[in-house]
């Protein structure tokens, strides 16, 4: 049992350090971008209030992507639900972007896309089907600073 339990570890210990790696492969390569988002809403089940997000991929796969609001400090790992062509509008501009799905219950992060990779990323929202929702827009730019 005690043999299993250490490989485990190790498996666990290396995992951890693969991910730390990839995560600052994929910022070497310029893949981080900020934005002022003015407005609290949901992601991944947190509350983000407003403020500057810096979003940057974990992962040379780029399947995990970390939000931090760099004026409160928190932060919160995304798992896209899907990744699909961007919306026609924000190809043609050329320009990193996130759709928030917005109703009276308030706004949940749902697609990101930076603009740097082919495929856009859409989250699950927490908003029933039947709810009235409006769409709202934000625009990122290149975070040169790290």
């Amino acid at each position: 049992m005690k043999n299993k339990m250490t490989n485990w570890m190790k498996k666990s210990v290396l995992a951890a350090a693969a991910v730390v790696l990839a995560a600052g492969v994929a910022s070497a390569q310029g893949l981080n971008f900020k934005a002022e988002i003015p407005f609290t809403f949901q992601a991944a089940g947190q509350t983000m209030t407003p403020g500057t997000y810096r979003i940057e991929y974990v992962g040379a796969q780029h399947l995990v992507i970390r939000l931090q609001n760099s004026d409160a400090g928190t932060s919160v790992l995304l798992l896209p639900a899907t990744r699909q062509d961007p919306p026609k509008t924000w190809a043609q501009k050329g320009t990193a972007a996130a759709a928030f799905a917005c109703s009276d219950a308030g706004c949940d992060l749902y697609e990101i896309w930076t603009a740097s990779t082919g495929a856009s990323f859409r989250f699950k929202t927490s908003h029933p089907k039947s709810e009235e929702t409006r769409m709202a827009y934000v625009y990122f730019s290149n975070d040169k600073a790290n």
